[in-house]
């Protein structure tokens, strides 16, 4: 089964060499959008197991869209941020709204795949272990 990676960065050039490097270099399926409403009407269909996002985007700014996701019952998805922001009061914004990590541009491809396998790790773990809990229920 492949690991669906929702994309969301307005930059279409930036994100075509993000989605190419993380698809070459593992079996993720990137999913790239313009903005955070097509990636939440998306997320119905095919939910992501990681979603990275940037902040400064049109219609819905990258903190609007995690709130908007988060509060859609995403809370379990690890949610990135990756942006050229390294003002310290978006990045505490960003951790206060729900997100898991914080990056910023330009990024080393080897610094998001590290980022990502942590998060998806981490959310394994925590998905096994409520998959106990229920199990012990029944």
């Amino acid at each position: 089964m492949e690991t669906i990676i929702f994309l969301i960065e307005d930059d279409q050039l930036f994100a075509d060499n993000i989605k190419q490097m993380l698809e070459y270099s593992t079996s993720y399926k990137v999913y790239h959008f313009l903005n955070g409403l097509e990636a939440l009407s998306a997320a119905s269909q095919n939910e992501p197991k990681v979603v990275i996002c940037d902040i400064k985007m049109p219609e819905v700014d990258g903190f609007e869209f995690c709130e908007l996701f988060r509060n859609a019952g995403y809370y379990h998805v690890p949610f990135l941020f990756l942006t050229g922001s390294d003002n310290l009061s978006d990045l505490r914004k960003g951790m206060n709204l729900g997100a898991d990590d914080y990056l910023t541009k330009p990024v080393k491809i080897l610094d998001l795949l590290k980022a990502i396998k942590i998060r998806l790790k981490k959310s394994a773990k925590i998905e096994d272990k409520y998959r106990g809990n229920q199990n012990e229920g029944d």
